[in-house]
C-alpha cells in the first residue's frame, strides 16, 4: 500500500507566532464603558464590581455571593485546543497566522469562541457547577417571571403575532423549573465582550 504524505513548509511560522504574541493580545471580559456603568440603582455598584463579586465570590457583600465563575472557569472548561470543539480554531490559526499572515483575524476568531463559551455558561448555570440559588424568594420570583414569559409568548403564537416555536415555549418552561443564575436582568451577561489590544 502506498503511503500518502502531505508536507507543509513551516518556515517563518515561529516568527509569525512570536509576532502575534509580541504585538497583540486578546482581552475578554467586562470592558470599557460597560465596566463602569451602574449595574442597578438598588446596589449602586458598577457592572464590573457586580461581576467581580460573582466571579470570585465575596463574604463582604450582602447575601455573600458564592464563586460562580463565568469567565475563568468557562474558558478553562470550553477553550481546550485538544478537544474536537476547537477544530475550527486550529483551522483559523493555520489560515490567518500562517497562510494570510493576519494574526488579528485569528484573535477575533478566538474571541468569538470565548464569547460562545461564556454564553453557554450562563445558559447552563456554569455547566451545572454553579451553586444553586439559596433564597426561596428568588427562586419563586424567577419561576413567576418564566411562567409569565411562557404565557405571553404562547398567546402571541395563538393570536398569530408570532410563528409557532415549540423550542421557545420549552425554553421558558425549562427556565421555570431550572432557573438560570446571574441572568435576572441580563445586564451582566450582555456586558461581556472581547477586544484585540496592541501591546505598547
Amino acid at each position: 500500500m502506498q503511503e500518502n504524505k502531505v508536507k507543509f513548509n513551516l518556515d517563518g511560522m515561529d516568527e509569525l507566532i512570536k509576532s502575534l504574541k509580541d504585538d497583540y493580545f486578546l482581552r475578554v471580559g467586562i470592558i470599557g464603558s460597560k465596566a463602569t456603568a451602574t449595574h442597578d440603582n438598588k446596589s449602586n455598584k458598577t457592572t464590573a464590581e457586580i461581576g467581580t463579586y460573582h466571579e470570585f465570590g465575596s463574604q463582604k457583600v450582602k447575601d455573600h455571593p458564592p464563586r460562580r465563575s463565568f469567565l475563568e472557569d468557562s474558558l478553562k472548561f470550553k477553550i481546550d485546543f485538544n478537544t474536537q470543539q476547537m477544530t475550527q480554531i486550529k483551522k483559523d490559526l493555520f489560515k490567518y497566522v500562517y497562510q494570510e499572515k493576519t494574526p488579528k483575524k485569528f484573535l477575533a476568531s478566538l474571541g468569538a469562541e470565548c464569547l460562545r463559551a461564556i454564553k453557554q455558561a450562563f445558559e447552563t448555570n456554569g455547566f451545572g457547577k454553579w451553586k444553586p440559588l439559596a433564597s426561596l424568594k428568588t427562586v419563586e420570583k424567577r419561576y413567576e417571571k418564566s411562567i409569565k414569559g411562557y404565557e405571553r409568548v404562547r398567546k402571541a403564537m395563538e393570536n398569530g403575532k408570532m410563528a409557532y416555536d415549540k423550542s421557545l415555549l420549552n425554553k421558558y418552561l425549562d427556565e421555570a423549573i431550572n432557573p438560570q443564575i446571574l441572568t435576572d436582568t441580563g445586564k451582566l451577561r450582555n456586558s461581556i465582550s472581547f477586544k484585540i489590544m496592541k501591546r505598547k
